[in-house]
């Protein structure tokens, strides 16, 4: 909901960023930064980088009905240019100034793990109140983030925002774009630590969430984490800010929390001194803890806990994250292989270890893990080894350490066909495979080369060019 919104000409956009109009005004509906996508009527923004420059694709975007163009310098063709020093700042200002326009509900999310997930479930609860944006696939970085923005529209009742960083300051900055109404980190864990060097770096960047909520905002932490304490005094920095705490345990005093966490029953959603039984379609005790923030964000913007549990019922798993699918000679295969963290590879192997039959476990490397990186690789082998796992199959340089740390039964492999040599020639209708490494891997091969395809559809992992998704 909103006011009169004045965005939508080329000539208020080159007011709003200070700088001139090269060429006529036109009315433009729709931002894109990616020449092959762009819609007539968009108006294309040239990003440049180290490796590239936009303005070098300005004929296409003219040819496909753009608009015009935002871009870092003029280019000698008939087709009206705003033209500024960084265009990657000026989308930044943009969507800034363009989600300034209205006034909705909108909810950031940012986290080590499962923040994708959360995003997903808070979607799916949020789509039976009305109409809204939320961040496409894993568009969560600096480009992400405001072409995320400049998607929302006046029919919109709510918005949520995924955030990513790949170093200190970025999610302070998304902040200030973003506007938020309300926040909430999932959890802070080892996924990228190379990009920030220790773990409490990354405590400090995901909490740069809370830190930055503004007056009346509030900002919803998970009571039960280790890092809580640290984030609610960020949190209070703002001191109009409504601390919203919530657990996944019973016997929190959290504000919202869940109840029974046998994994084969459904579970309990309290809040308020209202209760919920909920089953979740999602395999995992840490996707129940997923649900408890969905729910908690939900909440935020008006949603009811029958809501909740509709929207969260009738959630499907995001590609590439524990998918179940049919492979060859009746063995099932769990496709986790969208990304890979200790944290997240220690959640899955418990989804494994509860299953029947021989339980095998095919791991890549995980990348961006710093200097301790062989230290990580041992330590996720060795809980594999320790959870009941029959076989664990490794495909990379580092993945050496999660077979010396899982010991007998554990085989590693420097190339992807002969590792899936090998378990081909075992597969059996008893065997469940657990697939899973960083994005870096390509681990989705491996499930390609296993699918049964006379049974399974293949639901690949979408690979996105622009805004690539930040940790």
């Amino acid at each position: 909901m909103s006011g009169t919104i004045q965005l939508t000409r080329l000539q208020r956009v080159a007011d709003q960023l200070k700088v001139p109009l090269q060429g006529e005004d036109a009315p433009f509906q729709g931002v894109s930064s990616d020449s092959r996508s762009v819609q007539r009527g968009n108006l294309f923004v040239a990003l440049n980088g180290p490796n590239f420059d936009g303005s070098r694709f300005l004929q296409m975007a003219q040819q496909r009905g753009a608009a015009g163009a935002i871009v870092q310098q003029h280019q000698p063709i008939d087709f009206p240019q705003i033209v500024v020093e960084d265009t990657l700042q000026a989308l930044g200002q943009l969507a800034q100034a363009w989600r300034a326009q209205f006034v909705l509900p909108l909810l950031a999310i940012t986290g080590s793990n499962g923040k994708t997930t959360v995003k997903e479930m808070a979607a799916s609860i949020l789509r039976q109140l009305g109409p809204g944006t939320v961040t496409q696939g894993n568009l969560n970085n600096e480009i992400g983030v405001p072409l995320t923005l400049l998607r929302i529209t006046p029919e919109d009742r709510w918005a949520i925002v995924e955030m990513g960083a790949s170093a200190p300051g970025e999610i302070a900055r998304l902040m200030v774009m973003a506007q938020p109404t309300a926040g909430l980190v999932n959890n802070a864990g080892a996924a990228h630590l190379g990009g920030f060097g220790s773990l409490q770096q990354i405590v400090e960047a995901k909490g740069e969430l809370y830190a930055g909520l503004g007056a009346e905002s509030s900002a919803l932490i998970n009571r039960e984490l280790p890092q809580a304490e640290q984030w609610r005094e960020m949190a209070e920095q703002s001191p109009k800010s409504p601390i919203v705490e919530y657990g996944c345990y019973s016997g929190s005093t959290a504000d919202l929390l869940q109840g029974e966490m046998r994994p084969e029953l459904p579970f309990s959603l309290y809040a308020q001194g209202e209760q919920q039984q909920i089953t979740l379609p999602l395999m995992g005790q840490h996707n129940r803890c997923n649900a408890v923030a969905a729910a908690a964000l939900a909440k935020q913007v008006g949603a009811t806990l029958p809501q909740i549990k509709q929207g969260l019922e009738q959630m499907k798993a995001v590609p590439g994250r524990l998918q179940f699918k049919t492979g060859l000679m009746g063995s099932t295969l769990i496709d986790d292989t969208y990304n890979a963290s200790p944290e997240s590879i220690r959640s899955a192997i418990e989804v494994l270890s509860r299953i029947d039959g021989s339980r095998l476990l095919v791991l890549g490397d995980m990348g961006e893990m710093g200097p301790e990186a062989a230290q990580h690789h041992h330590q996720v082998g060795a809980f594999a080894g320790r959870a009941g796992i029959d076989q664990l199959f490794a495909l990379g340089e580092q993945a050496k350490q999660y077979v010396v740390g899982f010991g007998a039964g554990g085989r590693h492999f420097d190339a992807l066909e002969p590792l899936v040599e090998a378990i081909k020639q075992q597969l059996s209708s008893d065997q469940t495979l657990l697939i899973k490494g960083s994005r870096f891997m390509k681990m989705e091969r491996v499930v390609e080369a296993l699918l049964d395809h006379t049974s399974a559809v293949d639901e690949t992992v979408d690979e996105t060019v622009e805004g690539e998704k930040r940790p």
